[in-house]
């Protein structure tokens, strides 16, 4: 599986820079998306080592909003049950992830009904902390359409809030995937019993949700 994945990032280099007659990968030179620059630098054989490729294979850039809307509240899930350690994986997101992440807050501002989510419910979040945003970005499914009304919005389904979400925050989704990455490079959890217990749980919820 993992020469295959080797041989799948080589065809992709090729084909990204073959029109170029560049044989070596520079993709600086190219205007592709972040989820794609994610996707490229994650297959790679020392991100393999650690993390299994059916995880680098599932990555922002294939993901469909309903991918991204499982994502949050499954990491969400994670960081409550104390599955991924919340000091750890802040001190990740806090140090790898972009400036628009870092300061979810003030990306707010200029949306009302995400930022009323936010306000009335403030005192629970620990700005300090990067990660409060993946805490955020679960209420918001929640509680998003009875603030719409407020602001004079319509009511909208989960698939249209994760693209309000991805228009305030820019690098949400691949932020939160990098510092995963990162996570499971750094620390055994993923290996652990009671983390393959919390991922049968959510399976299991996801499969009731259904």
């Amino acid at each position: 599986m993992n020469d295959d994945i080797e041989e799948l990032k080589k065809l992709m280099d090729v084909i990204i820079n073959y029109p170029f007659g560049s044989d070596k990968p520079d993709y600086d030179r190219f205007n592709l998306s972040p989820e794609l620059r994610c996707f490229l630098h994650y297959l790679n054989s020392e991100f393999l080592e650690n993390v299994s490729p059916r995880c680098l294979l599932d990555s922002p850039f294939i993901w469909g909003d309903a991918d991204k809307y499982r994502f949050l509240i499954s990491l969400d899930y994670l960081l409550n049950s104390e599955v991924f350690k919340l000091e750890s994986f802040n001190d990740a997101l806090t140090t790898f992830a972009s400036t628009n992440l870092i300061h979810w807050v003030r990306a707010l501002y200029n949306k009302r009904v995400l930022y009323k989510v936010y306000y009335h419910s403030q005192m629970s979040y620990n700005v300090s902390r990067t990660a409060a945003v993946v805490r955020f970005c679960s209420n918001v499914f929640w509680h998003y359409n009875n603030y719409a009304i407020e602001c004079g919005e319509r009511k909208i389904g989960k698939i249209s809030i994760v693209r309000k979400l991805s228009e305030a925050l820019s690098n949400l989704f691949i932020d939160l995937f990098d510092c995963c990455i990162k996570y499971a490079c750094n620390l055994e959890d993923l290996h652990q019993p009671e983390m393959r217990e919390a991922l049968n749980e959510i399976r299991m919820q996801e499969f009731k949700d259904k």
